[in-house]
């Protein structure tokens, strides 16, 4: 054997022996804030667990999450891939100007029919008006920051398409707006509408409706969150986006519960979330089956949300025109929703487009 081959062995034992060393000695991690999930912890070991094959599997992906190092390893293999001349990363485009973008090129058909036949009934059956604004991805608002070619729906066909079959509902036209905004209305590494683009869908609603626009300024309360595109690409050396506040003069007081809980709050903003990676749940506190918000404001209006996380960084624009707002979550929220129309006088469907066609949550719409 050349003494070249031997140097080459020798270093890569080494490194084997180093990482596993290092393994043995760094304490392991439950969760990656990088990547934003939950990581693998050593398995119970049982004998049918052992005979089934299921304890190799789950020591595999214990040794994949607990890997030393991981974080700079994963933003490593991203950053070769885009050395290597690929822009598109576990399903996420890196997209000129720093930005990330969700891929959006596949529609189930069959879920989609499902959904609007589900929203159509519904509308149907209720006897208050039922309004649906469906957001459109960044990969047609942002069209211009994508490489070139790129493989994605033809969202305003779509679009189009959505609101030619909602037959039961009145229809919030938002892309226009989106698309025409002075700046990017979503996260560069999120798949949300930041607070500005939120903010221009409450336009385009009360503008579609005829109702005041409460005018707000924007103040950052946080900086460099990095959203669900940074952590599924790998691309954790892109700069995090500010996290901002709508500010007003308006004197409105709020008060707010989670899933029926007897605690109420008096902000739809948790200041404590800004110190944890997911920064976005700054507003309403992220994902909750069921938040009621009752305000101040100067009228007995009352608003039912039907939503997904899209919703959150709503709240913040509707506490000064409606006397109560009701998010639901059909994801968490499992109950009778017309049961709740006795006392609304408006029902809001408020999706991003993605989820709004593949959601298999409908069902719970009764």
């Amino acid at each position: 054997m050349k003494k070249s081959d031997r140097a080459t062995n020798f270093i890569f034992v080494g490194f084997l022996f180093l990482f596993l060393l290092l393994h043995g000695i760094l304490p392991d991690k439950t969760f990656s804030d990088d990547e934003n999930r939950t990581l693998a912890v050593f398995p119970e070991i049982t004998l049918g667990e052992v005979l089934s094959g299921e304890t190799a599997r789950s020591l595999e992906k214990y040794v994949q999450d607990q890997f030393p190092f991981r974080s700079p390893f994963v933003a490593a293999r991203t950053a070769m891939e885009i050395l290597q001349g690929k822009r598109l990363v576990s399903g996420v485009y890196l997209a000129k100007q720093d930005t990330l973008i969700q891929q959006f090129n596949t529609l189930d058909e069959e879920r989609y029919q499902i959904n609007l036949r589900r929203i159509n009934d519904f509308a149907q059956q209720v006897d208050v008006p039922v309004d649906a604004l469906v957001i459109p991805s960044s990969v047609l608002i942002n069209e211009e920051l994508l490489p070139d070619p790129h493989d994605d729906l033809d969202q305003r066909a779509l679009l189009d398409r959505i609101q030619q079959d909602l037959t039961e509902v009145n229809w919030i036209e938002v892309t226009s707006a989106l698309s025409q905004a002075s700046e990017n209305p979503f996260y560069r590494t999120d798949h949300h509408l930041n607070a500005f683009g939120s903010y221009l869908t409450y336009q385009a609603y009360h503008n579609a409706l005829q109702l005041p626009v409460t005018e707000f300024t924007f103040e950052t309360v946080a900086s460099n969150f990095k959203g669900t595109l940074s952590s599924k690409s790998g691309a954790f050396w892109i700069k995090g986006d500010p996290i901002l506040k709508p500010v007003n003069e308006l004197e409105t007081t709020v008060c707010v519960r989670y899933d029926g809980q007897e605690e109420q709050f008096d902000s739809v903003y948790k200041e404590e979330n800004l110190n944890i990676k997911d920064k976005y749940t700054y507003y309403l506190d992220g994902n909750h089956a069921l938040v009621e918000i009752t305000t101040s404001a100067s009228n007995d209006e009352q608003l039912l949300v039907l939503t997904d996380s899209y919703g959150h960084s709503l709240a913040p624009f509707l506490i000064h025109d409606y006397a109560k707002i009701t998010f639901v979550d059909l994801r968490y929220y499992h109950g009778t929703v017309s049961e709740m129309l006795e006392e609304t006088d408006r029902v809001l469907i408020y999706y991003g487009i993605e989820s709004f066609v593949s959601d298999v949550n409908f069902a719970w719409l009764k």
